[in-house]
């Protein structure tokens, strides 16, 4: 009764606030892709200084956007001409905000479902149960919101969506292919799953659970999110598309111009200059995945591949956990707020941590006898 409550507090959450940033601008990038025939990476209108909040409608996932694509039909479709320029003192028309706080809803809802089905299978329906109800009881889906407005949240889709995701793939663990293809939508959603990818396939290489017909999962989908790009990307060739694709992302997240993610000041490194200095500046021409920091973090992803060799699936969902925050140490705009990136892996490991005696919990390499 408890988890019911609270899971509809978390309904009401999101019905009852507006999708706030990433909801927002998903949805007016599908929106503009319906208008347009081409995804946002492509519309010379949602990139560049001139567009709204300096390219944030371009800087998402193909499956964000193409997760809005039925709610902005259902809620009025193409609203504008494909030259319309996508600010509304200029007469644009945005999209309907209730078809983000739908969509939001939708992904928080199955990323709760996969909670409880993973934590069931590995300590019991009380268990599976208890983590839903300590995950949807957080403060943190209900945006710390103050007069500024909020910060984070389930009206913050690209808080939400990812990790729903790579939920659902640790439900589908018995499922190496299945499991694989849902972790390539989570990365189509948001793109830092790609950090954590090493450890999964490790974690299966070291216990021989097919981690091959997982990696085919991953290639498989991954590949299809790839054509999406080039298909509606228009450009030179797929080499151009792609390049229109990774240009119109890595210039909002790590551009430092106004309103771009690379100078902000809602971070560490943004405040914290003299550090940033060294430690965020690139060591190689400008490119931002040159910096210290970002090479210590590959070394993490890296190291995390180790890591995983002993336990089971609380293993594996605390060093998810470690990774989806320590992608912070690296990318710290927004102040390090993106929680529910790691938040329910945590409460994954720490609920069934201590749960052993099934399958999936049998240590992959015998641990040294005496002592």
């Amino acid at each position: 009764m408890l988890t019911g409550l609270l899971v509809g507090m978390n309904v009401l959450m999101t019905l009852g606030k507006r999708a706030d940033d990433a909801g927002q601008y998903t949805n007016l990038g599908a929106q503009r892709w319906l208008e347009t025939g081409i995804l946002p990476y492509g519309d010379t209108l949602l990139i560049g200084p001139k567009s709204p909040a300096f390219g944030a409608a371009s800087t998402y996932g193909p499956i964000l956007y193409l997760a809005h694509l039925p709610t902005v039909l259902l809620l009025g479709g193409r609203q504008n001409p494909p030259q319309a320029i996508p600010e509304v003192k200029a007469g644009y028309k945005r999209p309907n905000g209730t078809g983000a706080q739908v969509v939001a809803l939708l992904f928080h809802l199955a990323g709760l479902a996969a909670l409880f089905a993973a934590a069931r299978r590995i300590a019991g329906v009380e268990a599976g149960l208890g983590a839903v109800a300590l995950y949807a009881s957080m403060p943190y889906l209900a945006g710390l919101a103050a007069d500024h407005g909020a910060i984070s949240g389930v009206q913050f889709i690209s808080h939400i969506a990812p990790s729903a995701l790579m939920l659902m793939a640790i439900a589908a663990i018995e499922a190496p292919f299945l499991s694989g293809a849902l972790f390539a939508l989570s990365a189509g959603a948001l793109f830092y799953p790609v950090f954590i990818f090493p450890a999964w396939f490790a974690w299966r290489f070291w216990r021989h659970q097919q981690p091959w017909r997982f990696a085919a999962g991953t290639v498989v989908v991954g590949a299809a999110i790839l054509a999406l790009v080039v298909a509606y990307t228009p450009a030179d060739g797929a080499i151009g598309s792609v390049g229109k694709f990774v240009h119109a992302i890595v210039e909002h997240q790590e551009g430092t111009g106004a309103n771009q993610y690379g100078g902000s000041d809602f971070g560490f490194w943004g405040t914290h200059r003299g550090l940033a200095s060294f430690w965020h500046a690139p060591m190689v021409g400008a490119s931002p995945f040159t910096s210290p920091i970002f090479l210590g973090f590959i070394g993490l992803c890296l190291g995390a591949c180790f890591m995983v060799r002993r336990g089971g699936v609380a293993t594996l969902a605390a060093v998810t956990a470690a990774l989806a925050a320590g992608v912070q140490l690296w990318k710290t705009h927004g102040g390090g707020t993106y929680i529910e990136w790691y938040l329910p892996f945590l409460i994954l490991a720490l609920v069934a941590g201590n749960r052993a005696g099934r399958p999936n919990e049998a240590p992959a390499v015998p641990a040294p006898s005496g002592g």
